[in-house]
């Protein structure tokens, strides 16, 4: 479905910078890779804490920050140094 998404629409913000890489992360996730999931959602940075698109009013832009959690815990690293 990702693969369908950016065939759909390959010049659209929002999926391929906030959706494809919040997507990809998951994927990674369920693989058991967290640096990978990470590495994914490099993408979404830029985007993750603004204003959402009309279309995702409701649910708001938090997703990628989410995943990225997930996957830090799943690392066994809180994304802190530990300096």
């Amino acid at each position: 479905m990702a693969n369908d998404l950016h065939k759909r629409w390959p010049f659209n913000t929002a999926v391929n910078t906030y959706w494809l890489p919040t997507i990809g992360a998951v994927v990674e996730l369920n693989h058991q890779h967290p640096g990978k999931a990470i590495e994914e959602l490099q993408a979404a940075f830029a985007y993750e804490l603004g204003q959402p698109w009309p279309q995702t009013q409701a649910a708001g832009t938090l997703y990628p920050v989410y995943i990225r959690g997930q996957a830090y815990i799943k690392g066994g690293n809180l994304g802190h140094d530990s300096s």
